[in-house]
């Protein structure tokens, strides 16, 4: 404030030209530095959603195929038993195989009532399928009185051991991978309980 004659007179100060340059070279950076971090965090967020989805996919396709295995006729109605391929009658006369087939999980059904097969397509991006099968291990000691589960070859004669399948998919989405298992124990085949009735 100064004065002027008899008369306060106020000057308002302004900024000067390098106070404005100063806060606007910091607002740049802080927008930038924010912008960078809000990058990083859809890429996250992105790869985190890619993620979810090839495990939902893995476990619907896992529930689907736990649900119709427990559905096995007998411990007979296994066509096939390999590490790619599993193939069986259910308890409505149905033959259901599932297989890998390039990148393709497919389902295939024939009933002895229909001439043509139907191949369903159950997962696409499938880059591996395991399948294990287990048997009663037959030498109880005292020791271990329950039976053991271990991995059976595969081979025709052991069809009717298996016991239990256990089921592993990979799925691939671009540079996503993701691996899903499960096991399943079919509820009409016979296990050793049953020699002693």
């Amino acid at each position: 404030m100064r004065r002027c004659g008899g008369m306060r007179v106020t000057t308002i100060r302004g900024f000067t030209l390098i106070e404005l340059v100063i806060v606007i070279v910091i607002l740049g950076l802080l927008l930038g530095l924010s912008a960078s971090f809000s990058f990083v965090m859809l890429d996250t967020l992105g790869l985190l959603t890619r993620q979810a989805n090839l495990q939902e996919s893995a476990e619907v396709a896992l529930s689907w195929i736990s649900r119709e295995v427990r559905r096995l006729k007998n411990d007979q109605s296994i066509l096939i038993a390999d590490a790619s391929e599993f193939s069986f009658i259910d308890r409505n006369d149905i033959t259901i195989t599932y297989r890998r087939n390039g990148t393709v999980l497919e389902r295939q059904q024939s009933s002895p009532a229909s001439i043509n097969e139907l191949a369903d397509l159950l997962l696409n991006g499938v880059p591996g399928l395991v399948i294990t099968y287990y048997g009663e291990d037959p030498d109880l000691t005292d020791t271990n009185p329950a039976p053991a589960l271990t991995p059976l070859p595969l081979d025709a004669a052991t069809r009717r051991k298996i016991r239990r399948i256990e089921f592993r998919i990979t799925l691939q989405d671009g540079t996503h991978t993701v691996t899903a298992q499960t096991t399943v124990r079919p509820r009409n085949l016979r296990h050793e309980s049953y020699l002693f009735f």
